[in-house]
């Protein structure tokens, strides 16, 4: 209400020559009408009123339009001004999302470097648990020790070339050959006879080996737990520690994991194949338990 009131007084302001123009035409026009000699009546000499209310009537209709053209103007600057506040508010709400989208990349890529951090920090840890534990096992094996009548204990990995239990096997029965080539297995030998000889010879050798065992076991138990190492790594750390084997320690650890107190090697001893690396002499005197394992080589795999 008072934008209208102040618009009309603005309206009369920037009209107001028109208005004295229209009051002096129409009391001009009226005098003369009063004057003149055409007015004869009574009725006739308030002409000049009529006039002046026309005249009024006019200027109103002019300030009418003009309060009009102002509002009009008026709403179009503030349309006008309402689309540069839309455009500027567009404008801030697209920079935000562009940083947004930037922020979103940078914690995305915060992120994977972290994981990728972590990942590395376990594989160190991985890593340090593995050879902790290989070193346990190293010294485990140098306190391995055959035992010879009167004559100094053989000890560390020497002392499973000396234990050759099974070409004392292959005499006992009936075998001469057993410093050579074995080309076949004795006919008369049932798994379950073999199993209990080894059982028998492993026990007995065990009670100077059982903590070189256990730690070999206890190390490819960590080495297969750990899921942060990828299997072509865990490959690659297999053989850095079979490469560190002798033959007769690979055939006595064939040996121990046949035997009854040794089963919990045997999934080790086949999922990274130690067997494959048998050769030479020492295979051929343990032919007959490269045979056992080729046979149950799938059953240690799922034990």
């Amino acid at each position: 209400m008072k934008n209208s009131k102040n618009d009309l007084i603005q309206a009369l302001k920037d009209n107001w020559l028109i208005l004295v123009g229209i009051i002096i035409v129409m009391v001009l026009a009226s005098f003369i009408a009063l004057v003149s000699e055409n007015s004869n009546t009574f009725g006739d000499s308030f002409g000049w009123v009529n006039a002046l209310f026309s005249g009024l009537a006019f200027f109103g209709l002019i300030v009418t339009l003009q309060m009009q053209r102002e509002e009009l103007k008026q709403n179009t600057e503030a349309l006008d001004l309402q689309a540069k506040e839309l455009e500027a508010t567009r404008g801030e709400i697209e920079k935000q999302s562009d940083e947004f989208k930037t922020q979103s990349l940078l914690i995305e890529q915060q992120g994977q470097l972290l994981d990728k951090q972590i990942r590395i920090e376990q594989k160190r840890d991985a890593e340090n648990l593995i050879f902790r534990t290989l070193e346990m096992f190293q010294k485990a094996r140098e306190e391995v020790k055959y035992n010879i009548l009167s004559s100094t204990p053989i000890t560390g990995a020497r002392a499973f070339e000396y234990h050759r239990f099974l070409p004392t096997y292959l005499e006992e029965t009936g075998r001469d050959d057993f410093g050579g080539s074995i080309n076949a297995p004795v006919d008369t030998n049932s798994d379950s006879t073999f199993e209990q000889y080894i059982n028998e010879e492993a026990h007995r050798f065990r009670a100077d080996a059982k903590p070189y065992f256990n730690q070999l076991r206890n190390l490819y138990k960590t080495l297969d737990q750990k899921s942060e190492l990828s299997l072509e790594y865990k490959l690659q750390l297999s053989n850095i520690i079979r490469d560190s084997f002798t033959q007769h320690e690979i055939a006595a650890n064939l040996l121990n994991a046949i035997s009854h107190d040794g089963r919990g090697m045997r999934r080790y001893f086949a999922y990274y194949d130690l067997g494959f690396y048998l050769s030479g002499s020492v295979k051929n005197d343990h032919y007959r338990a490269v045979e056992y394992y080729n046979a149950h080589k799938e059953e240690w795999l799922n034990s």
